[in-house]
């Protein structure tokens, strides 16, 4: 039987349709905000399959909104890795060469916001007036901080030992920020507060530890005996809209132990808590620690192969996502860095060398220049892959695990 021209014509069509569909096949959708700057780098993205296989890559600029389309078939993939690469001509003295982040887990036809978040700074009122605080103690005091609600500091100074200690602040007041809080703690793990409401220009203030008021909730952290641990605890006014608050706990100190208390007040609200000592690291931006919380055992986490094409790990609790470090250092030139990072939802990863257009021109990013560093496994609240634009009034909690092995 002949076909009539016009079924000819419609086959035609279909059939051009069908091959439009997969020029077509929509992928990822990149968009560069003008806050960041590319005047002074290279800048590539690259789309990989779930195998890490390369569909697509483009460079960009600053301003660009890129829709990164392929005519590859994408094996019944669901979702896709992404790749930023970051080449800076002049890095700043503590910037790498090379700044490289890939993302999998990406569903097919998502978007990604590159932006530069101004930061944002607390207001800062008029000078009316200073006072003087003298803290005493029959002991040694491990910390000690004088803040207002904006986080400001007290200037302190004097000495402390296992007999005695004397500590003397001196405080500008702001017309804005008349409250101030005390905090202290000793090295039998007592940690204290006390609140001036108020202050007057010319005030003086004499306080003891010992009769300075407890805290209306403590949480302790544990953690693998250290000498390097630090832990910031700050609490604001209920209704404040600010970044900072007062600080409640600040702890920077190189004595060895495997504990500290943090204390929270009624009073105050929209907390953030830091807490590190590795292999840990805990943040909580909005609230108190559950009073359950504790870090996993870091025997329950390896890593088998360490190679960037072909990643292994194991990890006893479900995380959110893991990040991978590896590193590359010029033998010759301090200054020359590659610093790659993975992250990914799940244990492993495949991911295949650059394309050749890039390597040509970067040949350092060859995957056999690339040294593993580590794998932080990253647990709480936080969505993963993440959210662009990031909103900075999210709350949430994040804890991570670091293995080095």
């Amino acid at each position: 039987m002949k076909l009539k021209p016009f079924s000819i014509i419609l086959i035609g069509l279909l059939l051009g349709c069908q091959e439009d569909d997969i020029r077509l096949a929509r992928l990822f959708t990149l968009k560069v905000d003008r806050s960041y700057l590319t005047e002074s780098t290279d800048n590539w993205i690259v789309v990989h399959d779930e195998d890490g296989k390369v569909l697509e890559f483009k460079s960009f600029e600053s301003g660009d909104e890129l829709i990164i389309e392929t005519q590859k078939s994408l094996n019944n993939s669901n979702t896709l890795g992404v790749t930023i690469i970051n080449y800076y001509h002049t890095p700043s003295p503590f910037q790498s060469n090379y700044q490289i982040e890939t993302y999998f887990d990406y569903p097919i036809g998502s978007q990604m916001t590159l932006e530069q978040i101004a930061a944002t700074e607390d207001p800062v009122g008029d000078l009316i007036g200073t006072f003087d605080v003298r803290l005493t103690s029959l002991g040694y005091l491990d910390t000690y901080s004088l803040t207002n609600k904006y986080g400001r500091t007290c200037g302190g100074s004097g000495s402390t030992n296992e007999y005695n200690s004397e500590i003397n602040f001196q405080c500008s007041i702001e017309d804005i920020a008349k409250d101030y809080i005390l905090i202290a703690s000793d090295n039998q793990g007592n940690l204290r507060h006390q609140r001036l409401e108020d202050v007057q220009n010319g005030s003086n203030f004499e306080i003891d530890f010992r009769n300075m008021q407890n805290f209306d909730e403590y949480f302790e952290f544990n953690f693998p005996q250290s000498s390097n641990v630090f832990v910031i605890v700050e609490g604001q006014e209920i209704g404040q809209l600010s970044v900072n608050g007062y600080t409640l706990q600040y702890h920077f100190q190189s004595d060895t132990h495997n504990k500290v208390k943090v204390g929270y007040l009624n009073s105050l609200t929209n907390y953030s808590t830091w807490f590190s000592s590795a292999p840990y690291t805990y943040f909580n931006k909005g609230s108190k620690p559950d009073p359950n919380f504790s870090f996993p055992a870091l025997d329950e986490f390896s890593v088998q192969n360490k190679k960037i094409e072909e990643f292994t790990s194991t990890a006893a609790n479900d995380f959110v996502y893991r990040k991978s470090f590896f590193v590359y250092r010029d033998p010759t030139n301090s200054k020359l860095i590659v610093n790659w990072t993975v992250n990914s939802s799940s244990h492993n990863h495949l991911l295949e060398q650059l394309p050749d257009e890039i390597l040509e021109i970067h040949p350092l990013l060859n995957f056999h220049n690339l040294v593993y560093s580590r794998t932080q496994f990253i647990f709480g609240t936080r969505v993963y892959p993440p959210v662009t634009p990031a909103d900075p009034n999210l709350n949430y909690v994040e804890y991570t695990v670091l293995v080095t092995n």
